[in-house]
């Protein structure tokens, strides 16, 4: 697997000496199993001998080999499989973003375009991201970044979800990664090729993701993650019917990971009203994200002075949430019993 340099292979841990460790091991066992004597060492023979007669006689006429190996001979020119790439990014969304992996940091900051009646072709709206992500970036290339979302990669055929469009891309320019999200009222028709059927599809959201060239692996857990999310239950309805910007990022973010805050007298979020949040006291593991002030999202510092009728989102590690929805929500819905 590792010699495959498969794309969606992320393992959790790093293999020492690798591959002499391995081989260490596979010389070592049969070494034992002749030290244990002869009544082990017959008996692993004739597993062998099973296994060999088996194949050779049964399986090899039933089963279709494929798998990472494709993959080590595609360096060198042959097929690779792509239903492999597909299982591998099935498992990386099980198992789900790593401590530390900057998703909800992301989606916080992310960029949020809504086509209400406007029509766009979909290269022009290839072109139009692309000119807003390359502008935030320290020389940012537009044509680079328009190159990297158009190409079609080995994973795709595990992005096809109705009506949903993932594109994604890289930057060597890139500090974290970055996140665009387009919905669409009327949707913009993409362009598919299937074999050789050249159809177009009808896509209503679309997410454009840009992060490092030295980390594909993270792009694949945020993908594998942005999988989940658009797999949800009507999500195209729900997310398309969202008017706005703070309440879509938080139907993206996880709901143990976040809460929503409104400052108002006389309630357990009174004593926040015309305090700066330096003079706040949160969990540590918690970090204050956006705070609506009526139609505007303001960006939080250490300096922004919270006023009554605001909304803030918090983000954090699922204990320190927990604990500010016992302090703030929990005790309100006590009090109105």
């Amino acid at each position: 697997m590792r010699n495959s340099r498969i794309e969606t292979y992320d393992p959790g841990y790093q293999s020492p000496f690798y591959p002499w460790m391995q081989i260490f091991g596979l010389i070592t066992s049969f070494l034992l199993i002749i030290y244990m004597g002869w009544g082990p060492a017959l008996f692993s023979i004739a597993l062998i001998v099973f296994a060999i007669v088996w194949y050779w006689y049964y399986a090899r006429r039933h089963v279709k080999r494929e798998g990472a190996i494709y993959h080590w001979f595609a360096l060198l020119g042959q097929k690779q499989h792509i239903g492999l790439e597909n299982e591998l990014l099935f498992i990386l969304k099980e198992k789900g973003l790593r401590d530390g992996d900057p998703f909800d940091e992301m989606v916080v900051q992310a960029q949020i375009t809504r086509l209400i009646d406007e029509r766009i072709s979909f290269k022009d709206l290839v072109s139009r991201v692309s000119a807003d992500l390359s502008s935030k970036i320290e020389g940012g290339n537009h044509q680079n970044l328009v190159n990297e979302f158009l190409q079609v990669t080995n994973i795709d055929p595990a992005l096809v979800i109705p009506r949903v469009s993932i594109l994604y891309g890289k930057s060597e320019n890139l500090q974290r990664p970055m996140l665009h999200i387009v919905t669409s009222k009327t949707g913009v028709e993409k362009p598919v090729e299937k074999g050789e059927i050249s159809s177009e599809d009808n896509i209503r959201v679309f997410f454009f993701l840009l992060n490092r060239t030295d980390n594909p692996k993270l792009q694949l857990r945020i993908l594998s993650r942005l999988i989940d999310i658009v797999e949800r239950e009507q999500f195209v309805d729900e997310i398309c019917s969202i008017a706005n910007e703070r309440e879509l990022k938080e139907y993206m973010l996880h709901n143990d990971r976040y809460i929503t805050l409104e400052l108002a007298e006389n309630s357990t979020t009174d004593h926040l009203i015309n305090k700066m949040l330096k003079e706040i006291r949160f969990p540590q593991d918690v970090l204050v994200a956006m705070v609506q002030r009526k139609n505007q999202i303001l960006t939080p510092r250490g300096d922004t002075l919270l006023l009554e009728g605001d909304i803030v989102t918090i983000i954090g590690e699922p204990k320190g949430i927990s604990a500010l929805f016992d302090k703030y929500i929990r005790i309100e819905k006590d009090k109105t019993k």
